[in-house]
């Protein structure tokens, strides 16, 4: 399954804020958790962000 925007509910994989997930970036896995700001973003363990734009594509696995 792949990280994408689901137009009709304007959400990233159905996800809602605060659920945690597996994303692959740059071949390593990570463990992320989905939030809403301004834009729908993913942050880790280690505080570190990234928008969900960016990530679109990434392969994801749910927990």
């Amino acid at each position: 399954m792949t990280l994408k925007y689901n137009e009709e509910t304007e959400r990233y994989n159905d996800f809602h804020c605060g659920e945690v997930f597996k994303i692959k970036v740059n071949d390593k896995w990570k463990t992320v958790r989905i939030e809403m700001g301004n834009n729908w973003y993913v942050i880790d363990e280690d505080r570190f962000r990234c928008s969900c734009k960016e990530l679109e594509g990434c392969e994801i696995q749910e927990l």
